[in-house]
């Protein structure tokens, strides 16, 4: 199987593991299927420095789950760790989690595709990029410290 390069993947993965949660049994198969993947594309599972349930189901009886996950690359899973977001997630079933990632020059191979500076197809990528970002609504965000 061939996947592509990845450096990070994160989401809701709905993926019941005693991997990243203490309280599950019974490993899943589907928890398996998505541990094997990451590892095919490098990436394991990073435990957040202040690890805990990521969703908190609306039903009566239910426990909080660890269901929302982040693969990194495996160097960078024992440098860099994830952080639940405990006070944003205000009337939400999901905790929010952030990665703080470094992001370097890419030093891909020569002849790799740019744009040209000060050229009409830079001035069009920029327009596209700022209207793109202009229509992002930032009207509920709010400055978190930690």
């Amino acid at each position: 199987m061939c996947l592509p390069a990845v450096a990070y993947m994160a989401g809701d993965f709905n993926s019941h593991s005693a991997v990243w949660d203490e309280h599950v049994t019974r490993q899943h198969r589907d928890a398996n299927t998505l541990i094997e993947t990451a590892q095919l594309m490098g990436l394991e599972w990073t435990r957040p420095s202040n690890h805990g349930p990521t969703h908190y189901p609306h039903a009566n009886g239910q426990r909080p789950l660890v269901i929302d996950l982040v693969f990194l690359e495996m160097h960078e899973a024992l440098h860099i760790q994830p952080m639940r977001l405990k006070e944003m997630r205000n009337v939400s079933d999901h905790m929010p989690i952030i990665t703080v990632l470094p992001i370097e020059p890419d030093q891909g191979p020569e002849g790799q595709h740019s744009i040209k500076l000060e050229s009409k197809a830079e001035e069009a990528f920029v327009d596209q990029l700022t209207a793109g970002i202009a229509l992002i609504d930032v009207r509920n965000l709010s400055l978190v410290e930690w």
